[in-house]
């Protein structure tokens, strides 16, 4: 009893931390974004009972803050602007690093969004037919190709992410003769779900079981505790189809 009492508390626990802290997060941003513009009403209005409703408005405030910026850049001015201070942050000490480092690690988000992760190739890998999945994320400058070897100056080299089953978030970055890579027509997410799939679902294709879910493991996983195995399902048996009668026999001569 008091073992059934801990697995449902313990399950709760687990199904009750992810909300905790999706809640925790989204508090914290939003109190830090409209603490900047509470200090611009009275006193007496934050110490009320309006201070959720002033927070709100601080949001909203700070939303078309936000758009009259982007509709600023997107102009040549505006873009002029961002440049020349892009330029001076970039030559303060200290805080040019802050600044350069955070840039750049949007701007490589931006360009995976645009470029990684985009087209869907097959290549030999790792020997010579066996084929692996994997993702075109660029073509390799001239500088570096000039490293490889077996490579000639005119030929053109592809880097080509191939990622892991079931976890695509790790993999082999491959150096690729373009000529060597074979493009197929699926988009990233039909070769993510093929991926972690292990091979089970492929684009185009129904009937394949869906993933279980956290529920369905912890509830495997107390059941293997307690030393319960779970009944193997057996696969549905296929409907019999129309019985086709026989051919009448031929009369006998």
């Amino acid at each position: 009893m008091w073992k059934a009492i801990r697995a449902n508390i313990t399950v709760g626990l687990i199904l009750v931390t992810p909300l905790v802290i999706t809640a925790f997060v989204a508090n914290w941003l939003f109190r830090l974004v409209t603490n900047q513009f509470l200090g611009l009403f009275p006193r007496a209005y934050r110490d009320a009972e309006l201070d959720f409703l002033l927070r709100i408005a601080s949001l909203v405030v700070v939303l078309i803050v936000l758009f009259l910026i982007g509709v600023l850049v997107r102009n040549i001015v505006g873009r002029r602007i961002y440049q020349l201070g892009d330029r001076i942050l970039a030559r303060i000490p200290v805080v040019n690093r802050i600044y350069i480092a955070s840039r750049q690690v949007i701007d490589a988000f931006i360009t995976q969004r645009e470029t990684v992760f985009n087209q869907v190739v097959l290549v030999q890998y790792p020997r010579k037919g066996i084929y692996a999945m994997g993702f075109l994320t660029a073509s390799a400058p001239y500088s570096f190709r000039s490293f490889i070897p077996q490579g000639r100056p005119g030929d053109e080299f592809v880097a080509v992410f191939i990622p892991t089953t079931p976890n695509p978030t790790s993999g082999w970055l491959c150096y690729v003769p373009r000529e060597d890579v074979t493009p197929i027509p699926y988009t990233s997410g039909d070769a993510m779900k093929l991926i972690i799939s292990a091979g089970v679902v492929y684009p185009g294709e129904s009937g394949a079981p869906p993933p279980p879910s956290l529920v369905d493991k912890l509830h495997h996983l107390f059941r293997r505790d307690a030393g319960v195995k779970d009944a193997g399902t057996k696969p549905p048996e296929p409907e019999p189809g129309p019985v086709t009668p026989p051919p009448p026999e031929s009369p006998a001569p």
